[in-house]
């Protein structure tokens, strides 16, 4: 499994902005099934918090690859990023544009992953059951409005984040595509120490003779190049 996290951040903090909205996720690479393991949306956050918010999610999940928008004051939280290394290296800056629109890559794309029942949600409890129902009812409400693609809701921002996931997804794939098929892997590597089976065989690594395998019917013995 990939952890992936897509966040939609609020640029207000006032009682009327949008909310901020994380959403991390686990998707299987065999299956493509993404599975919801934890989703924060919240108002009210000032910058600082929403990158502490972040930065938590980012460690406490160990998140392989993040998306975040970077139009406007995106950048600077990009930026502002730096003072967490570890976090900054994983989360990766997306310039929304016209892509937002298409029919298979942008945000309508989500229905052709939702048809084939490749989101899992958890509404075990009441908390997971809020964010579902809102998880829904923004999908539910996103369509064309005014020749372009938004929320005909009162927020979107929980579906712009499940986006960003999918960016996520699409990335960590193209990078899993671009690895090297082959490589060589010693018991080292996968921490297994190396056991002397015996000390004759030792030996085997060094040109000469070999104590006991002195046999004439091989000649005598091993030769070595000084031998000659």
């Amino acid at each position: 499994e990939l952890i992936v996290l897509g966040a939609d951040f609020a640029v207000s903090e006032a009682a009327g902005a949008d909310f901020s909205v994380i959403v991390v996720a686990a998707v299987n690479v065999y299956t493509g099934r993404r599975r919801i393991l934890t989703a924060e949306r919240r108002k009210g956050l000032d910058l600082g918090a929403q990158i502490e918010l972040l930065v938590e999610l980012c460690r406490r999940y160990r998140v392989d690859v993040g998306v975040v928008e970077k139009n406007g004051f995106q950048r600077w939280l990009l930026d502002e990023l730096r003072r967490w290394p570890d976090v900054r290296e994983r989360i990766h800056g997306y310039t929304t544009g016209r892509e937002k629109n298409d029919p298979i890559n942008g945000v309508l794309g989500l229905k052709l992953k939702l048809r084939a029942n490749l989101w899992v949600v958890p509404s075990g409890d009441d908390e997971s059951r809020r964010f579902a129902r809102v998880w829904q009812a923004e999908m539910s409400a996103f369509g064309w409005t005014g020749g372009r693609l938004a929320g005909l809701g009162d927020h979107d921002d929980t579906v712009m984040a499940t986006w960003f996931v999918e960016l996520a997804i699409r990335y960590a794939l193209d990078l899993l595509a671009a690895a090297p098929t082959e490589e060589i892997v010693t018991l080292e590597d996968l921490g297994i120490p190396r056991y002397r089976i015996s000390p004759d065989l030792d030996a085997a690594d060094r040109l000469g003779r070999i104590d006991g395998w002195d046999d004439p019917e091989f000649g005598g013995g091993w030769r070595s190049r000084d031998d000659d």
